[in-house]
């Protein structure tokens, strides 16, 4: 049998962990306040920017923390659903959402494609399991793999902001 492949996964950081959580949601969000982010004051970024340091967590974690606190409001999903500064591919639409969600799994798949790694695609594993439950992004059914020294039997790529504080949506 041939030895497990080894991969490392570019990581900036982190998930932040429940506790540096709480602490953010202290300060992520104002009465009356507007803004997801980067159309917020450039004062209020700076504060939220070093508040979040000093929790241990980034500005990105900060700020897509701030994103899904917004959203979880009454109908927050139309009131803080896309930043004007986000574009027309932002990922505060739906079809922005898909769209980026795509060119995630397309660079995870150049990602393991460029290491060698064999596995099947959603695509191929969906016309062998019709009818069954949801398959993965990828899978390796012939050997797992290793990433960031874990091992690894699918991956099932999710380009979005995860927290423990928002399960219902």
């Amino acid at each position: 049998k041939s030895a497990v492949l080894a991969l490392e996964w570019p990581c900036n950081s982190v998930v932040a962990s429940v506790q540096i959580e709480r602490r953010l949601l202290s300060v992520l969000h104002r009465k009356g306040e507007s803004g997801r982010g980067m159309d917020l004051p450039d004062a209020r970024q700076e504060e939220i920017k070093a508040f979040a340091a000093k929790c241990g967590a980034t500005t990105y974690q900060a700020l897509s923390l701030r994103r899904t606190l917004l959203r979880s409001f009454p109908s927050g999903n139309q009131r803080f659903g896309q930043s004007p500064k986000m574009g027309h591919n932002a990922m505060g639409t739906d079809a922005g959402q898909q769209n980026c969600a795509g060119l995630f799994e397309l660079a995870i798949e150049k990602f393991l494609t460029e290491a060698g790694a064999k596995f099947k695609e959603k695509m191929q594993q969906d016309e062998v399991r019709k009818g069954r439950p949801p398959t993965p992004d990828f899978l390796f059914p012939e050997e797992p793999i290793r990433v960031n020294g874990k091992l690894v039997h699918w991956i099932d790529a999710k380009n979005f902001y995860g927290s423990a504080h928002f399960t219902d949506n």
